[in-house]
């Protein structure tokens, strides 16, 4: 619907847009989410169970994908092949090309991948099948487009048997060390509930034999990456950073802060381990940046304390609080985070100084992801402390969204297995994120209508102080997340910042006043149709 333009009141067209072709999916849940801001393409498709994701210097993507062992060995959980592949992105919300092998023949279960300077690191949990965890380092080549080289590998000896391996992956340039970089890891749980013996210890070997470590389970460490002669790497500062963690299987350092912010899952429970909803919610918690290997190390509770899911309760006490615990919101749950990504910088409010946080939920469902009933995407807002859903666990394409890149603009992600097979190749799909530009603007006028036909006349006078607000869900009440505008001295108002898209504008009928107008009306632009949007009042 276009609306023609009446007097004092227009929409500011400050760019040129086109149509776009239909989302594959679209953000919501929360009337913090609005969909009009972003832009959704399908980045990528046919790949190969896509995991982590990090950014080449070029700005194309590398990511984390495996060829699955045939079916019966098990597909993806057996002895697949781990592969980095580049994807290209030109801006156009869809990867160019065929995607380019950088590196192959890594062990199963590849789950994360960062750039340090001019290494290339990747973790990989190794398998049932009998292939130790690693984390391997490759040297770039001189283009983000030259082959990948191996020159060291880190493996992780657990005593078997154990549950949770590691599988989490952040960098950091070494503060004070030029050329040096600090790997954060986390070292998993032996069992589902109990804490594990911290004599329980893991072997950590370099390949070259130059480097041991004793690693203690439940935990995240912290080891420090230096140039060593020809080539190789040098480690060394070894330090656990937290401990009382399940599975941290998900960690970021924040931009600009330097603070580490990791997730962990939370306990199973019930006599199988797959009670639902699971005993203890699963939880974002954060060290800050000055705190990070220095003093004792941090404990954040498992198993003796802990959030209760199904009531947000806290059983037992002695460990650091979480920032945000996952309990169910509006019966929507979420279990099994993956992994996690700051907000980018030109998301909207309140989505652009928080943490995204994808579950990767039921593992038992069959069909598309509207089965799989566990699965949103989350974020939690730094500064109000909230968390609630970005996308709902009903959306159809989703089915494990596992991977998660930040960017100035866009949050890419992608989903392991849309229909929880694992046994076919080429099904996996990233998605692509971006924020709308904010640069628009509406506005009107809210007038003394002493005529009453709701149209203003050149004596009819602004109102001052007058409140209206976009509607963004359409309730006919203001909500959380409803951006609201107050007339100034001559009844003028406006919102600004805003994307193209479609839009309801109430205004408040104060006490003593009638409306001689409707108390709301629609917008609708695309290429910048003007708008009528003024109210009458006597």
């Amino acid at each position: 619907m276009k609306h023609q333009s009446s007097p004092g009141s227009f929409f500011e067209p400050l760019e040129s847009r086109c149509l776009l072709t239909a989302a594959p999916f679209t953000v919501g849940g929360s009337p913090y989410v609005h969909a009009q801001d972003f832009r959704i393409t399908t980045f990528a498709t046919g790949l190969n169970f896509p995991n982590g994701m990090t950014k080449l210097p070029d700005g194309s993507i590398l990511v984390v994908t495996s060829i699955p062992a045939p079916a019966n060995q098990g597909g993806y959980f057996g002895p697949a092949t781990g592969q980095l592949v580049r994807l290209v992105d030109n801006g156009s919300g869809t990867a160019i090309g065929t995607p380019q092998v950088l590196a192959t023949g890594l062990p199963p279960f590849t789950t994360d991948v960062r750039v340090a300077g001019k290494w290339v690191i990747a973790t990989s949990a190794g398998s049932a099948s009998g292939a130790n965890p690693t984390i391997r380092v490759f040297a770039m080549g001189a283009k983000s487009s030259s082959p990948l080289t191996l020159v060291s590998t880190l493996t992780f000896t657990f005593p078997q048997p154990w549950m949770h391996l590691t599988y989490a992956l952040e960098t950091r340039p070494t503060p004070h060390r030029k050329g040096s970089y600090d790997i954060f890891f986390n070292v998993g749980s032996q069992t589902d509930s109990v804490t594990t013996p911290p004599t329980s210890t893991i072997a950590l070997i370099s390949s070259d034999g130059a480097f041991t470590g004793t690693l203690r389970p439940d935990s995240i460490y912290k080891l420090t990456l230096s140039p060593g002669s020809r080539g190789k790497v040098v480690y060394s500062g070894l330090i656990q950073v937290a401990f009382g963690l399940r599975n941290a299987a998900g960690i970021a350092i924040q931009p600009g802060s330097g603070d580490l912010f990791f997730e962990d899952n939370g306990i199973n429970g019930g006599p199988t381990g797959d009670a639902n909803p699971q005993l203890s919610a699963d939880t974002l918690n954060m060290i800050p940046f000055a705190q990070i290997g220095n003093g004792n190390p941090p404990d954040f509770g498992f198993a003796h304390s802990y959030i209760v899911e199904s009531t947000g309760q806290r059983v037992g006490s002695g460990a650091v609080g979480p920032l945000a615990a996952f309990t169910p919101v509006n019966g929507s749950i979420a279990e099994g985070p993956q992994d996690i990504a700051h907000a980018p910088a030109a998301f909207p409010e309140p989505l652009n100084h928080g943490v995204f946080l994808g579950f990767y939920g039921q593992g038992n469902y069959t069909g598309d992801g509207l089965a799989n009933t566990q699965n949103p995407v989350s974020y939690y807002d730094q500064y109000s402390g909230r968390h609630f859903d970005f996308i709902s666990n009903d959306v159809a394409a989703i089915g494990h969204p596992v991977g998660w890149l930040s960017t100035a603009d866009s949050l890419f992600f992608s989903d392991l297995a849309p229909d929880n097979t694992f046994t076919t190749a080429g099904a996996g799909v990233i998605y692509q994120i971006q924020a709308k530009p904010r640069v628009n603007s509406i506005t009107g006028n809210v007038f003394l209508d002493y005529s009453g036909d709701g149209v203003r006349n050149g004596i009819e006078p602004g109102l001052a102080g007058e409140t209206l607000y976009i509607d963004y869900n359409g309730s006919g009440t203001l909500d959380a997340g409803d951006p609201v505008a107050t007339t100034d001295a001559k009844g003028n108002y406006k919102f600004s910042n805003l994307t193209l898209g479609d839009y309801r504008i109430n205004v408040f009928v104060p006490p003593g006043h009638i409306a001689t107008s409707p108390t709301f009306r629609f917008t609708a632009f695309a290429s910048g149709t003007s708008a009528g949007l003024n109210f009458g009042l006597v």
